[in-house]
C-alpha cells in the first residue's frame, strides 16, 4: 500500500486528507500556488468548501503534524507569518501558575472583607 500511496493510513483525520486530496486537485488542474489570492473564502471545488478549508489550515499551521505542514507546504500553503507572530508573542509572555493566581484571589478577598470593627458595628 505504501508503494502506491504513502498516505493511505495517516494519523491524522481522514476527513482532513480528503479535504487535502480535493485542495491538490484544485491545485493541480490550475496550476498555480494555493493563496488567499487565488482560493477566496467561498471558493467550492468538486462539492468541497476548498476555500474555508484552506483558510481554517493557515490558521492551524503551526498545530499540524510536520507531514501535514509538508503536504501544504507543496501546495503553497504555509503558516501565516502574522498570525504567528502573534503566537510568539502571546508564549513569550510570563505565565502565572496556579498558586499564583489563587494567592492573587486571597489577596484581594483580603482586600475586599470588611475589616473586624466595621463587622461589629454592622452586628449590632
Amino acid at each position: 500500500m505504501e508503494a502506491i500511496d504513502p498516505w493511505w493510513a495517516p494519523r491524522w483525520p481522514i476527513t482532513w486528507q480528503r479535504s487535502y486530496a480535493t485542495a491538490r486537485s484544485w491545485w493541480l488542474e490550475s496550476e498555480v500556488r494555493v493563496d488567499r489570492a487565488t482560493v477566496p473564502l467561498a471558493a467550492e471545488f468538486e462539492g468541497e468548501a476548498l476555500g474555508r478549508w484552506v483558510q481554517a489550515q493557515w490558521a492551524r499551521f503551526a498545530g499540524l503534524d510536520q507531514e501535514q505542514q509538508d503536504l501544504l507546504s507543496a501546495l503553497g500553503v504555509e503558516e501565516d507569518q502574522e498570525l504567528a507572530a502573534v503566537r510568539a508573542k502571546v508564549a513569550a509572555r510570563p505565565g502565572r501558575s496556579r498558586g499564583d493566581r489563587f494567592a492573587a484571589g486571597l489577596a484581594a478577598l483580603a482586600a475586599s472583607s470588611p475589616s473586624t470593627s466595621t463587622r461589629r458595628c454592622l452586628a449590632r
